[in-house]
Order: C-alpha cells, then structure tokens, then sequence
C-alpha cells in the first residue's frame, strides 16, 4: 500500500483517457431498448434490447472486452419500469410525471455477470405504496425489478392523479412515456459529462476526495420530459453513480499499486444510494469515497480484493461493496 498521500489534477492522470473507459464516455455508447411491454395490477414485465459497441471500453488496442449488464443499465431500464407502472397505475399528469424523483436506490448483483444482452426479460413489482407530508410528491411506492441478473429496489416520489386498475399493453416504451430522445432515463442522461479534478488520496485514511463539476456537450434542443424533468438540470443518481465509480476505481488501483492496463474487472456486488433532495442545481463541489472495510481472500487460485465502501456526493449517500482480482504475479 502506498504511504504518501497523492494529488492529481484530473481523473484521467489516474484512469487514461475517459474515451478509452465505460465510466468516462463508454456507458454514452451503449444503446436501449425496450418493447412487448405489459402493466397488471401489480408488476410491469418488458423485453429489453442492450447493444454494446465494440469500443465500450478499451484497456489495450489490440483486445475486444465483452460486455456484461452494467449497474447504469440495470438502474435506467428499472427507473423506466417503474414510470410506466406510476403513470398507468395512478393516472398522473405530464407534468406530475417531471415532478417523479427517485429517494432511494438498492442493486444487488448476480451470483454471475449477465453477459447476454439480447431479448433479456425485465420486470417490476409494485411493493406498496405510502402517503407523506411535508414532501415534494404525496406518495412514495416501492419498487423491486429483476434486469437480468441484477436485483434493484427503489424508493420514488411521485403523485396520485386517478387510480386505475385495468392493465394494458404498449409496443415500445416510446408508447407510454414519449421519446426517449427527450426523456433524461430515455438517453439524455448521456448528455451531461463529468468533470473530475483536484484528486486527492488520503490513504492514512483510505480516503480519495474530487472536486467534481457536470457540463453539457450535446445541448439538447428539446424540453426535458419524464421522470424527474422538473428538478433539471440537476445531478442526478447517474451522475453520481459515474463520478463515485471513478473515485473507487482510482483509489482501489493506487491501494494495490495497479495500473488499469494491468487491472481485472471490478465488479460491483451491493450498493445503496439514497437521495435527500431532487433540486442539485450544476455548481462546482467536493465529492468522496473511503474504505470501510476491506479484505484479501483466495478463490479458485488468484486473490481477490473485496472492498465496503461510503461515499459522499452532492445530495446522496453512498454504501456499496466491491470485489476485484488483483493481477498474477509473475
């Protein structure tokens, strides 16, 4: 383990190229979607499309990565399932639909990566639903989905318009919830770019903290529509998602002294992200990320890292667990 404690003035100095990494511009590639779509009185069943380019992430040139169902699709496919069942289920307007905002977040892993990304089968269940006061919404409904191997609760804000309990069908996603080219959780969650800079690793304290800003690169001409519309532009749970990842990634490699080119895949096992507040107006702030715990332990003749983890950024709370093979020695 590294004793002295590290400054850099970017991400990238650490990572490589964000053009060469999933978390830096690669998540941006992939493509979604969603059809055969049926809503009951209790869940939302889909069938889900997720292309992946060749060049989603690179470590060498030589070297195709194969793709794997990432905790950014699985989050933006359920967050999806879940729009639809509010606005059929409880008959809420347009604008209530921009009012939604997720509160709290749960992804637990597969006991294997979901490497098979064609017609995958994905689902939500509608758990209960609860009134609040004192609140932006008046009700908040949980939710429990199955995309592929990953399991994903979540916690969402919303109105109650009309209730409705007659089911229905749809042919695409597009049919319900309007163009996902308008929609933030359609694509335009891929519009914003994070900007990580003043890294700095506190490995006394196993500890990396970033100055963290979001800009645009592809201003879009269209209103923002759906879930969570009315708080933008706003950080939001991908937004964090992305930024933390790089944060634990940097500071796990320089833990292990191990250079990306050199690394497996970190594989992410549980994380819990809740959310205080949807209003994250775009301003320059600290975001960080510690070790909790952490361990070494054998399996099946290489040594695995596995990590617990909190983090800090804007708004949310992070807790999540990971788990990586550290290189062979030669």
């Amino acid at each position: 383990m590294l004793a002295t404690d590290l400054r850099y003035k970017d991400i990238d100095d650490i990572l490589g190229s964000r053009e060469q990494r999933f978390f830096g511009s690669g998540f941006k590639k992939v493509n979604h979607q969603i059809y055969d779509i049926e809503v009951s009185e209790k869940c939302v069943v889909a069938t889900a499309d997720i292309s992946y380019p060749t060049d989603w992430s690179k470590k060498s040139e030589d070297t195709d990565l194969k793709p794997h169902l990432s905790t950014i699709d699985a989050t933006v496919l359920s967050l999806q399932l879940n729009e639809v069942y509010i606005t059929q289920k409880f008959g809420i307007t347009e604008a209530q639909r921009r009012k939604i905002w997720l509160k709290r977040i749960v992804l637990k892993a597969g006991t294997t990566p979901q490497e098979d990304l064609n017609k995958l089968i994905i689902s939500t269940q509608h758990i209960k639903t609860k009134n609040v006061s004192d609140s932006l919404g008046t009700n908040v409904s949980i939710f429990e989905s199955q995309i592929g191997s990953m399991q994903i609760r979540c916690e969402i804000e919303h109105d109650i318009e009309k209730e409705c309990n007659e089911g229905a069908k749809f042919d695409s996603i597009d049919q319900i919830l309007g163009l996902h080219s308008k929609r933030y959780y359609g694509d335009m969650y891929k519009n914003p770019q994070q900007i990580m800079e003043d890294v700095q690793f506190d490995f006394q304290n196993q500890k990396v903290t970033s100055l963290v800003n979001v800009t645009h690169i592809n201003e879009s001409p269209f209103k923002v529509e759906g879930m969570e519309a009315a708080y933008y532009p706003s950080f939001s749970i991908i937004d964090c998602m992305i930024t933390v990842a790089q944060m634990a990634q940097a500071l796990i490699y320089k833990v292990d002294d191990i250079d990306r080119s050199n690394s497996n895949t970190l594989w992410m096992r549980k994380v819990i992200i809740e959310n205080k507040n949807p209003y994250q107006p775009y301003e320059p702030f600290v975001a960080s990320t510690y070790i909790s715990k952490s361990n070494l332990l054998k399996l099946k003749g290489s040594m695995w890292r596995t990590t617990e983890m909190f983090g800090e950024y804007k708004n949310y709370s992070l807790h999540y667990y990971l788990a990586h093979e550290l290189p062979s020695v030669d």
